[in-house]
């Protein structure tokens, strides 16, 4: 029946266009599904393509812009390391709490967000991302809507991927040439190898690769290889050719 319930929603999500589009049919499903409150974050300190998505009180959204507290909070850090989800109510048994920790669940309460369910997302190639459901003091966790939160949280972390790279469109900056070159190191050719093949000199294949972590903002051939690979602009049926 809850399935039923927010099938449209789901559509709307895996069908999401633009980012506008994915936080109102994220706002909808988490109404659905009996939740006040939602956050899809996938946060890149290196990058500028991260995610935030939510609709949290203007005071707290406020309060987090004006003093940058989410640095410390430990719902964040919990969905970088854990492998499944979690209620913030275990949070104490996920984490040795710090005091300054403690004290922004606390902030938290205060302003509307006291019971969580928190679903993080991870994928090769990509930072660790987050969906969070949550409900104010006065409205404890529906413990049968869980399931499907954990789905519809999957749902926009494979629709938030696929509109960015939409947006990324990383494959039209790679030359021609430069995707031989990639192509090749995909297939384990080592530099010199490549140099030999295509009859150029060394110094250009580095060359490559110095552009290519540029462009992807990596720091190494093997991040380089990975992001390529994840992000479709390097075909797997080309690699194994």
């Amino acid at each position: 029946m809850r399935m039923q319930k927010i099938e449209i929603e789901l559509g709307a999500i895996e069908k999401a266009q633009s980012f506008e589009a994915l936080h109102i049919a994220m706002r909808n499903a988490k109404a659905k599904l009996g939740f006040q409150h939602y956050a899809f974050i996938q946060a890149n300190v290196s990058r500028t393509d991260g995610i935030l998505l939510q609709d949290y009180p203007d005071s707290w959204v406020r309060l987090m812009s004006e003093t940058f507290a989410y640095t410390r909070s430990p719902i964040l850090l919990a969905g970088s390391i854990m492998p499944g989800p979690f209620e913030w109510e275990e949070l104490p048994n996920i984490l040795t709490l710090t005091c300054d920790q403690q004290r922004y669940l606390e902030m938290a309460r205060q302003h509307g967000l006291a019971f969580g369910f928190t679903v993080p997302l991870h994928a090769p190639g990509e930072p660790s991302a987050s969906v969070s459901f949550v409900n104010g003091k006065a409205r404890p966790l529906n413990k049968d809507s869980l399931p499907m939160a954990m789905y519809t949280a999957s749902r926009a972390f494979l629709a938030g991927r696929r509109i960015k790279r939409a947006n990324a469109d990383h494959e039209k900056a790679i030359s021609d040439h430069d995707r031989r070159v990639i192509t090749y190191l995909c297939r384990g050719m080592s530099r010199n190898q490549i140099a030999r093949k295509l009859g150029i000199d060394i110094k250009a294949i580095n060359a490559v690769v110095i552009r290519g972590c540029k462009h992807y903002e990596v720091g190494s051939q093997t991040e380089l290889v990975v992001r390529t690979l994840f992000e479709q602009a390097i075909r797997f049926e080309d690699v194994i050719h």
